[in-house]
């Protein structure tokens, strides 16, 4: 049950909806701040033939749908892999924005393959969301090329992608790199 005001975040709607952090965010004039996330993995969906249309699922690295909600993603980074075969909404951060109004600000994803960072928009996306070939993010490039806070946050993964300082083995020092 959600309390007045506050968006019910929801893991799914009958398995048509999937984010890395976050399903489905809703109802209609609540608000979202999801930041300093990150999501490493892989979504794959088989096609739901609710009505005989299939294909009605959402996939998300970090939110699968936004649906009306003021939602606001920010320092984020989302290296997801997603089989989008059977989806209609698949983005390396948001599956399908809806309704609601969405910010999307210092988010990073690799490029991936017919991918979009943002799969549907039903309304207006505003921010920067970037995307950049693997060999910019991994070590120190990621460091050089994108704009995630280093300083409070993010740990430079010497041999892969960001990761949160909480996660890391090791806080390599980023004396003397240059941004």
């Amino acid at each position: 049950m959600a309390l007045p005001g506050v968006p019910e975040l929801v893991d799914g709607l009958d398995g048509r909806v999937a984010g890395g952090i976050v399903g489905d965010i809703m109802p209609e004039g609540g608000t979202v701040t999801i930041s300093h996330c990150l999501n490493t993995g892989k979504f794959s969906a088989e096609a739901i033939t609710h009505t005989g249309r299939g294909r009605l699922m959402d996939i998300g690295g970090i939110v699968g749908r936004a649906s009306s909600a003021t939602t606001t993603i920010t320092d984020c980074f989302a290296n997801t892999e997603i089989d989008s075969e059977c989806v209609i909404g698949a983005g390396t951060i948001i599956g399908a924005a809806g309704k609601g109004k969405t910010f999307i600000n210092h988010t990073f994803a690799p490029a991936r393959e017919n991918i979009n960072s943002v799969g549907h928009r039903y309304n207006q996306v505003t921010g920067d969301v970037y995307t950049y070939g693997e060999e910019y993010v991994q070590g120190f490039e990621a460091y050089k090329w994108t704009t995630l806070d280093f300083e409070n946050f993010w740990a430079v993964d010497k041999d892969g992608t960001p990761v949160l300082k909480t996660f890391a083995d090791e806080v390599p020092s980023l004396s003397g790199v240059k941004r």
